[in-house]
């Protein structure tokens, strides 16, 4: 299969893949054989709000790859926003196939994301701090915050959002999946919580720090769910 997958250059950059590699009937180890940048100076996806194009193909001569149970994750593309970028704008991305093998066909369905610049500085004061920050996530994850002043001996002297509305701010990141730190497609306080909790108290220093928690259907490993919680700082 030879797929193209287009975005707009002027807000966000391509910053490579996270290769999910599939064995075939034959013990052989399929990754993308090809992975390269161009402009989309054709419009071939006939979206003018696109102008570059990743292109990725994948061989094998298996007639069963990729021998896991489907629907299956190809690959986890990087992006990083332009930084003057605001908050809800949108990002168009859009894919087509080049080619697919016989008998098969293809469907890609674009996607327009929306720029939420969502951090783990809960109560807006500038910084993100384990002792406030961390600790409010866990309560409001672990359902503590059913009485007023559950942020009362956590909050900061220079927070800019009240009690109420870092609930609602925090509740904002469980609805949009920004929370799901493992990318299983859900937020459970028994793992994304515990494990932004663990990673800001600096208890992720040592292999294994998210093995008690991670879920099954999740789709980042250890060290990526360090580096996804660490860009939320």
């Amino acid at each position: 299969i030879d797929i193209n997958i287009f975005y707009n250059s002027s807000k966000v950059t391509y910053a490579g893949y996270d290769t999910n590699t599939f064995l075939n009937a034959g013990d052989t180890v399929v990754t993308p054989e090809v992975v390269d940048v161009q402009d989309d100076s054709g419009n071939a996806d006939n979206d003018s709000d696109t102008d570059k194009m990743i292109q990725m193909s994948w061989t094998s001569s298996s007639d069963t790859w990729p021998d896991v149970s489907l629907p299956a994750l190809l690959e986890d593309l990087n992006f990083t926003v332009n930084e003057s970028l605001q908050e809800g704008d949108e990002l168009p991305f859009s894919i087509i196939d080049n080619s697919h093998a016989t008998g098969y066909s293809f469907c890609g369905q674009g996607i327009v994301a929306t720029v939420n610049i969502w951090n783990l500085d809960v109560d807006g004061d500038g910084s993100v701090f384990n002792t406030s920050d961390g600790l409010m996530i866990a309560r409001y994850l672990f359902h503590m915050n059913g009485s007023a002043g559950w942020t009362s001996d956590l909050v900061t002297a220079g927070a800019t959002r009240s009690e109420e509305e870092i609930g609602e701010y925090i509740q904002a990141g469980v609805d949009n999946l920004i929370l799901d730190v493992d990318g299983d497609g859900s937020v459970f306080n028994t793992s994304d919580g515990l494990m932004v909790a663990r990673y800001l108290f600096h208890m992720n220093g040592s292999a294994g720090w998210t093995s008690d928690l991670v879920t099954t259907g999740a789709t980042r490993d250890e060290a990526a769910i360090g580096t996804y919680i660490n860009s939320l700082k």
